[in-house]
């Protein structure tokens, strides 16, 4: 009985880990392909613009999924690491999602294609 708790907080726990790392991951795809978007200018801003929306959406999700991640009954040392992990995952998730928002600042006031 306790190595299957054990397992699944395990498995909960791994989980958790990776929902706390979609919002690093969204900003570093977004980054990386309004870069890219940029060095072709005519469809750069269309493009760019739905970019940031999708990963700040993304970014939102995964901080409210952890928002939303079940928390442990028990007040043992894995409930603590599981309700503090997922209390990181909202805050990072947040955090990136902010400054994913923030990316569509320079992309809706410096025009880099201007003729």
């Amino acid at each position: 009985m306790s190595s299957s708790i054990s397992s699944r907080s395990r498995t909960s726990g791994h989980a958790l880990t990776w929902l706390a790392l979609v919002g690093p991951l969204a900003w570093l795809i977004a980054f990386e392909a309004v870069y890219v978007l940029a060095m072709g200018c005519e469809r750069f801003t269309a493009g760019a613009h739905a970019l940031v929306v999708v990963s700040t959406l993304v970014a939102a999700g995964a901080g409210w999924l952890a928002y939303r991640w079940p928390r442990p009954v028990n007040d043992g040392d894995g409930a603590a690491r599981t309700r503090w992990l997922a209390a990181a995952a909202v805050g990072l998730n947040l955090w990136f999602a902010i400054s994913i928002a923030a990316m569509e600042f320079p992309i809706a006031v410096v025009r880099p294609c201007v003729p």
